[in-house]
């Protein structure tokens, strides 16, 4: 008798498109996840006070002497900061949505300065590793750059999902929004 197992396997297998990546594979750095304070030092938040600051050192970021007070913690799909000067008594969360083929990352933010707003936007945000010169010797970083952003508001009920280059914004009546995620 044949055996046709193997076979049946290999064809049911090679009909299935592979995974998409989760955060944890393709939003991390060195195996560990892009930690919050990175994605907090690209919205911007601080810019009353500070110049909106457009790429982060993702490994220097969280070991800087800015973030040393603060605390990221995992929450549901997503990370949570909290830093007891920066965020004013509140907080700071991101849920990573996905990757485009270009490699375009797009992460949902939210942030609540200590009073009654909840701020969602959603980033667009560029993770490559460079070439770094230091006392002549060359070395690599990662580099977290923001490329571009969509306010979604305070409070919002929409959702927002990553699909084929898109960033599809659905509220709770009505059409959705669709925002071609900008190529670079």
């Amino acid at each position: 008798m044949r055996k046709i197992l193997p076979a049946a396997l290999l064809v049911i297998l090679g009909c299935h498109e592979a995974p998409a990546p989760t955060a944890e594979e393709a939003f991390s750095v060195n195996g560990k996840p892009i930690h919050p304070a990175c994605i907090y030092e690209l919205q911007g938040l601080l810019a009353d006070r500070d110049p909106v600051i457009a790429a982060v050192d993702v490994e220097g970021c969280a070991r800087s002497n800015r973030h040393l007070q603060g605390k990221a913690t995992r929450n549901a799909d997503g990370w949570m900061y909290e830093h007891p000067e920066l965020t004013r008594k509140g907080f700071f969360c991101y849920w990573w949505l996905g990757v485009t083929p270009q490699g375009t990352h797009a992460v949902l933010t939210a942030n609540n300065g200590g009073g009654s707003g909840v701020f969602y936007t959603v980033l667009f945000l560029s993770l490559q590793e460079r070439p770094y010169f230091h006392d002549g010797f060359s070395e690599r970083r990662w580099m977290l750059s923001c490329l571009g952003e969509v306010v979604l508001g305070d409070r919002t009920r929409d959702r927002a999902d990553l699909e084929a280059g898109e960033l599809v914004v659905r509220p709770p009546t009505g059409e959705p929004r669709r925002i071609t995620v900008p190529v670079f």
